[in-house]
């Protein structure tokens, strides 16, 4: 099989280029043929931008690519902004199935987070245009740029570029409601919930770690002054790994606080060397998430989860299975979850460190992950939608059923 990867590379390196880059590797380790077409938004950044809306150089050099590797699925990422919604078109006139993966939700919000003034906000999935996204200048602090981005996929949608697309692959269930329920109507037999993946080479040991740690962007949406207000008042050690605009809190409060440690931006290797020798982790985002890469890390090393719990995470974490959760409300902060945390019996924590080793196994596995694609190329090179006239998902070759939303098995 042929499959032509299409990514866009953000400015700062992030989660969704480790997924493309894992993802391709998987893939040829299983004999899949791939052709990466790698954009990059770094480089004439606000020309490259404001061409986000239709890049006639992008959408040339899909055609050469496509006319010369002649693939039987291509797989899009991310699109944002220098490759642009307008290679679908290409794709889809030069006959090619398309399955896209929703990393975050820009297709619905501006935000790409649902997160606006400091609360988690759905009215951008109603609403014709997301005026009030826009007065927030939620996108880079200026309303200008908010608008823009939420043009560019207001406008695909009026000319019909996300109908073109064959197939979506969600992460969770939440985000597949949400795009279900929201003004684009994605069709449910369009979508597929698979989650990421990560390597583990061996069973990890199930010695006690030392502490917390906290890996990921340093910013209010991640909910980093609750996860410091938290640990300024305890005894509790925790680590920081990570870079954002909240940087100079963290760097002031491990100053100021002998338990906690910041270490800056660090890389993959240092992250699960630190992760291994931590007894939990600490995820406190307050928007909806996609699938947290370092949840699946800390899963893969049977490391149990600290998190405030939504709708994103209830697929993978379940409280007092693998996860301690926690609403944010009064009588239920972080802090109330450290203390349950601490409260564990010793059998209590091996335990939960065992069903977040068997949430790994279960789901996040790379034989797991690469059956799923696998399967899904499959069906879309066959023929993905509903046959026209028969909605039941009779035919085992061209259906994959109809009127849900499907996990890839």
């Amino acid at each position: 099989m042929k499959v032509m990867v299409v990514h866009t590379y953000y400015g700062e390196r992030g989660g969704e280029d480790a997924v493309y880059e894992g993802e391709v590797a998987l893939m040829r380790s299983r004999g899949t043929l791939v052709r990466e077409v790698a954009f990059r938004n770094k480089g004439f950044g606000m020309l490259k931008f404001f061409f986000g809306l239709w890049n006639p150089l992008s959408c040339f050099r899909i055609w050469k690519e496509v006319r010369s590797f002649r693939p039987d699925v291509v797989h899009v990422h991310n699109l944002h902004f220098a490759a642009s919604p307008g290679v679908i078109w290409v794709l889809k006139a030069m006959g090619v199935p398309v399955v896209m993966t929703l990393h975050n939700f820009r297709l619905i919000c501006p935000s790409a987070t649902l997160f606006l003034n400091g609360v988690t906000d759905t009215r951008s999935t109603r609403v014709a245009f997301p005026w009030h996204a826009v007065r927030s200048r939620c996108y880079r602090g200026s309303m200008l740029l908010t608008f823009w981005v939420a043009f560019v996929s207001r406008f695909h949608d009026w000319i019909g570029t996300w109908a073109k697309v064959d197939a979506f692959i969600l992460l969770n269930s939440n985000a597949a409601n949400l795009f279900a329920g929201s003004r684009l109507h994605f069709e449910r037999d369009r979508m597929v919930i698979k989650p990421n993946f990560q390597e583990a080479s061996q069973r990890p040991s199930m010695v006690t770690g030392n502490g917390f740690i906290y890996v990921g962007r340093l910013s209010r949406e991640k909910g980093l002054d609750s996860l410091l207000d938290a640990f300024s008042g305890s005894d509790e050690r925790l680590v920081i790994a990570g870079d954002g605009e909240l940087r100079n809190m963290a760097m002031e409060r491990a100053r100021e606080h002998r338990n906690i440690d910041y270490l800056g931006f660090v890389g993959r290797d240092e992250v699960s060397r630190r992760m291994r020798s931590a007894k939990g982790l600490v995820f406190t985002s307050r928007t909806f998430e996609g699938l947290p890469m370092v949840i699946v890390g800390a899963f893969a090393q049977a490391i149990p989860v600290i998190a405030q719990s939504n709708d994103s995470l209830t697929d993978y974490l379940s409280d007092g299975h693998n996860a301690i959760l926690y609403s944010g409300k009064d009588g239920d902060r972080l802090e109330d979850a450290i203390r349950r945390f601490q409260a564990l019996s010793p059998q209590q924590y091996q335990d939960m460190r065992e069903a977040a080793y068997q949430t790994y196994l279960k789901y996040f596995t790379p034989t797991e992950n690469a059956r799923k694609l696998t399967a899904l190329y499959r069906r879309l090179r066959v023929g993905w939608r509903v046959i026209e006239g028969d909605r039941s998902g009779r035919s085992p070759d061209r259906s994959i059923g109809s009127a849900r939303i499907l996990k890839a098995h």
